[in-house]
Formats: C-alpha cells, structure tokens, sequence
C-alpha cells in the first residue's frame, strides 16, 4: 500500500502524529526523524521506493533535496498566520525577539514587523550545527526569546532560550491533506489508465497513442500484431518509424482530428485523435483497421489536478441536541444548503455559528471545493483586506513576487465564512458588495478583474439592523449578505440539549465523572438552571471546571458549590456585596482544593502543583497566603 512520508525533525514529529490521528486517513503517513544534511540521501532512496506515494518536507531540508524522478515532493513553508501567531506569543513573554531560519527567506515576513511592539532580530542557517552555534551567540547577548522551526526551537530550548515555534498544526494538516490529494490523484489516474488498457485491450482495433513528441507512449496486442513487432520495439519509438506518410506533426500541432485516413502499403484506414488538456495539444491516439474492418471509433484521455483550500470538517450530524427548537433551525440550514444564496447567521457568542456554517457547506452542491473561513475582527483593517482579496506584485513595500491570492479567491467555487462580519470597516464593506454584485474582485494595488464563484456565508452576534439605521453599516451590503437568515438559539433555550452536551464534554476531558452524573442527577438540574450568558462555549468551561475539582476531591459537594458559584457570578455580577462573598466562597473552595491534593501527594509540592495544573511558585505563593 502507498504511503506518505513526512520528513520530520524534534518537536515536528509530535505535531505532524497529533495531526495524522486527527485526520484519521486510510492513507498511511509516517513521520521520519532526519537531519538537514541527511535529507538528500533519504529522499534519493524513498524516491526508488514504489511504496512511496509522496514526501513532505519542510522548507529547511527541501533545499538539500534534489530532482525527484518519480516521487512529488510537497514543501512546508511557514504561512503569514503562523507567523503572526508566533509573534505575538513572543510579545507576550518579551520585547525582543530574534526570528531565524534556514537560508535567507525573511522579506515575506517583514512588512508585519509593525504590528508588534517588538525589536525584532532575523537570523539565518546552513547547518544543524550552525544554528546551535547562532542560538547560543543571541542567548550570550541577552535576547531569550527564539522563533524558529524544529531545527531552532530544539536548540532554542537547550540552550536556556524561551523558545516558540513556528509551524502552526493548521499549516501541516494543509501540506499533509495536498499530499492525501495527490496520492488520491495519482491512484484515480493509475485506475484509469488500467481502465484504458484494459479497453483497448478488449477491443478489436489496433490502438496506439503517442506523446506531444509523436513518441508511441501506449499500445495494445493488436497493434503490435497489426504492426508485425514486438512490444520492447514499439515503445517510445517515434510513430513515423511505423508510418512514414502520416503527416502526424500536423495532428500535435494544429490539434486537428484525422478521419478514415488511408494507408495505402499497409491497408490500414488510421482515425487519429488528438489529446488536448485545456486547448493544448499533448499527444494523440490512433485507432487502427484493415480496410476490410473498417469502423468509426475515438477515444480521449486527460488528467485532471484538483486543488482544494480548506476543508469545512463538520456536518450537521456533529450538532449535539435532542431539541425540537435546534432540530428546526437544522431542517431550515439543510433547505438554504441547497441553494447559492448568501446567508446570514444570527446568534449570541458561543451558539455554533461556524458550526453550523461548515455543516451548510457540506451539505451543500459545493461540498467538494473549498471551505474559507475568517474572523473579521481578529486582524486589522489593512491586514484584513489584503487577507481576502489577496495583493498584486509590488502593492507595497516586501511583496511577495507574483503577488498572493485572497481568501475570497482560495474559496473560488466553494464557500467563505465572515465570522463577525459586523466588524468590518466601511472601505472593506465596499469592496465585499461588489464581489456579491458583480462576482469579481480586484487585488489590493492590482488592476486585473478577477471573476470569482464563491458563496459567503456571515455571521454576527451584533444587531446588524441596528447598525444600518445608525450608518455603521451599508444598507445594500446588508440585503445582500441576509437573503438569507438562519438564527441560532441561545443555550438557555435549549435547556433540553444540555444533557446531551455534558455528556460529550465529559467524555473528552473526564470520561469516569459520567457515572457521578448518573448517581447524582440533580447536578445537571443545576445546570439547566443557569442563565448561560456564553452558551455552549461557556458550559464547556464549566463542565471542565467540574471534572477538575472532582478527579481531585471526589466531592460531589464541591462539585455542586463550582456550579452555585458559578451562578452567583452571573446573576450578581458587578453588585459590591454578594461579589464579595463570591470571591470569599472561591478562596474557600481554592484553599481545599489545595489541601485535598497536598493530602493526596504525601505533601510533594512539586506533584501537587503538577496536578493542579500549576507551576510551584504559584502554588508556594497560594500557600503562603494561606
């Protein structure tokens, strides 16, 4: 069976394992441990390997592979979400930073330097050992803060340095689900070219087809037959050789078809096809009778690449609830599945909404194109733009060559999700009205005209109505974004799904607190009780919240205050009074917590705070205020 092999280094092979057995693919994938200087040689014996389907590198030791013969080879390269994602872990934990990578690839990067108040180092390296010899040299002159990919971040870290990587789990499933297609690919295209010779196999006629060179690249026994050859003989040589008066150049480049031609010293009639990918001409086919069998027959080959962006991974079986308020705005979702218009969602914080807008997109006649999803309030205005319209070549300063294509562009016959669409400015409002009017968008600082096929589908918690009679927010762009509407319950009117949502919780955090459900049922009467200001987000906290304290207490009690603490902080919140008696009931519940687990670890604080998910100085300086 064929497989991927993903070159892989330190940290990269945890992540890339993390990201197989979410994918959960047929396909086998399996992360080898290299070394930069080793990548060559490994990638030069995997690529005699037949089992071997594709190899994914990361940009670092794809520069020490050389031309493959047969085997693609797909590279990881850091995304601009990667880095700006790294950035600002580093700011978080200091003020200066030094980023460094193979070679010398940094102007891709450079013009979000600004975003951050950070001084901001770039470094590069050639070798394993050149990058520890660098690392060290920056930690010597005080800079602690290393961004790096597995090479720097393993020396980062050995060297003392606050270390934090670059290559994002978002990033290798996209290089990894390329190369699930590519091996898809290659195997439907080897399944049809089985096809093919098992057709012309079966058939009375003589077949042969030829590259655009006129190189005989196929045939079958009754060619070889008709031709008087052996196979060895026939294959890659020029079909000339074979029949010399056939004008075949006139066939590969004009792409003209040839029928009922006569060749007259074999008594053959030839049809001749050309084979054209996308109005280009790259071989042919002949079909070949005696005169005395004389039939009407063509055949056709392409191959087809199909490249996807990102995939919606949620359908509408993935919506938790046993609810008839849920179970109607489904039964509405798969109805506005069917159609193109844009749709928008309607619901409080943490209701689903791109739950739901991923679930639209697999039930819909886009299901098998791209899913783009972005959060509209998550980036700047500037970034944001470019974002989804993507940039011409030389928009401004550190561009990449050639440009970059937008979101909007990557969801091209698919469909693209604007999370909080409300937040949008009026520029970026503008220019998204005209890709719903005109189905077209320009790059930023371009001047082509992109047609572009994409369904959008948006979603606020904000009162956009509101927001239109205010002049916040376009009237037009309004109409046309809500065509469609689709509003989401909030928890509290869904009480009768919260059973079932618990439930799920548990079994990915706590899989054993079920049975205390079952012995304690008045817990999820609680529960059901609480007025669920953050919806599903927030009992998910909670629910985690419970689970923690109860696998260290094994009190069902405290269990029970969590959640009654948990109430007063929603009803009371902002009054002076009963806030204080919250925080008074939270130190309590803290201070036995603490207790409870000391007891249970013979008093090892090192374990202690390792249970409680905390560091020891937090835990000495709890105890202390004890």
């Amino acid at each position: 069976m064929q497989k991927i092999v993903f070159f892989s280094y330190y940290h990269l092979t945890d992540k890339v394992k993390e990201v197989v057995k979410e994918l959960n693919t047929s396909i086998p994938v399996e992360a080898i441990e290299v070394e930069l200087g080793g990548a060559g040689e490994l990638a030069e014996k995997l690529d005699a390997d037949e089992d071997v389907a594709v190899i994914v590198s990361p940009k670092g030791h794809a520069e020490f592979i050389g031309e493959l013969k047969q085997t693609p080879l797909v590279i990881v390269n850091v995304s601009d979400t990667d880095f700006l994602v790294a950035l600002h872990k580093a700011a978080e934990v200091s003020n200066e930073v030094v980023i460094m990578r193979y070679g010398n690839i940094f102007e891709e990067f450079q013009p979000y330097d600004h975003l951050f108040n950070l001084t901001i180092h770039y470094d590069s390296y050639l070798s394993t050992a050149e990058a520890a010899e660098k690392v060290q040299q920056w930690v010597d002159k005080g800079v602690k803060t290393i961004i790096g990919t597995s090479v720097v971040y393993k020396e980062a870290l050995k060297a003392g340095a606050h270390a934090v990587y670059l290559y994002s789990a978002n990033t290798i499933r996209e290089q990894i689900q390329q190369a699930l297609e590519i091996v898809k690919s290659r195997e439907h295209d080897q399944a049809k070219l089985r096809w093919i010779q098992a057709a012309i196999s079966s058939t009375n006629q003589a077949v042969l087809s030829t590259d655009q060179e006129g190189k005989v690249t196929l045939a079958n026994e009754q060619a070889f037959t008709l031709l008087g050859v052996e196979k060895s003989v026939v294959q890659n040589r020029d079909i000339s050789e074979f029949f010399p008066v056939l004008e075949v150049e006139s066939v590969l480049k004009k792409g003209h078809s040839v029928e009922n031609l006569i060749i007259a010293e074999r008594k053959l009639i030839a049809n001749i096809t050309p084979i054209k990918v996308e109005d280009r001409t790259i071989g042919s086919v002949f079909f070949l009778q005696e005169m005395s069998k004389v039939s009407d027959a063509e055949s056709k080959i392409r191959k087809e690449m199909t490249k996807k962006g990102l995939v919606a991974r949620y359908s509408f079986g993935h919506i938790i609830h046993q609810s008839e308020t849920v179970q109607s705005v489904i039964k509405k979702a798969k109805i506005y599945a069917r159609t193109d218009s844009s749709i928008l969602i309607l619901g409080e914080t943490g209701t689903g909404k791109e739950l739901f807008a991923q679930s639209i997109h697999n039930e819909s006649p886009r299901k098998r194109q791209p899913f783009v999803a972005i959060n509209c309030s998550a980036l700047p205005e500037q970034l944001l733009e470019s974002e989804l319209f993507g940039y011409a070549e030389g928009a401004f300063t550190g561009a990449k060559k050639g440009g970059k294509r937008g979101l909007v562009e990557l969801a091209h016959r698919g469909s693209i999700f604007l999370d909080e669409i409300g937040e949008i400015s009026e520029s970026l409002q503008a220019r998204l009205l005209r890709v719903l009017q005109e189905k077209e968008i320009m790059r930023v600082g371009g001047e082509a005209v992109i047609p572009v096929d994409v369904r959008i589908i948006s979603a606020t918690n904000r009162d956009l109505r509101r927001m239109v009679d205010s002049r916040v927010f376009r009237e037009d762009l309004y109409y046309r974004l809500n065509i469609l509407d689709l509003i989401l319950p909030p928890l509290r009117e869904r009480s009768d799904d919260i059973p079932l949502l618990v439930q799920h919780f548990i079994m990915k955090s706590s899989p054993a607190f079920s049975e205390v459900l079952e012995e304690y049922p008045s817990i999820l009467v609680m529960l059901k009780e609480l007025p669920w200001k953050g919806n599903i987000r927030e009992l998910e906290n909670l629910v985690e919240r419970m689970t923690v304290i109860y696998s260290h207490t094994k009190d069902v009690g405290m269990v029970e205050e969590v959640i009654e603490l948990w109430r007063v902080s929603q009803n009371y919140q902002g009054e002076a009074g009963p806030v204080s008696q919250l925080e008074s009931k939270k130190e309590q519940l803290e201070k036995d917590t603490i207790l409870s687990v000391l007891n249970d670890v013979g008093g090892n604080k090192e374990k202690a705070a390792e249970k409680l998910g905390i560091s020891r100085s937090t835990l000495w300086r709890k105890l202390q205020k004890m």
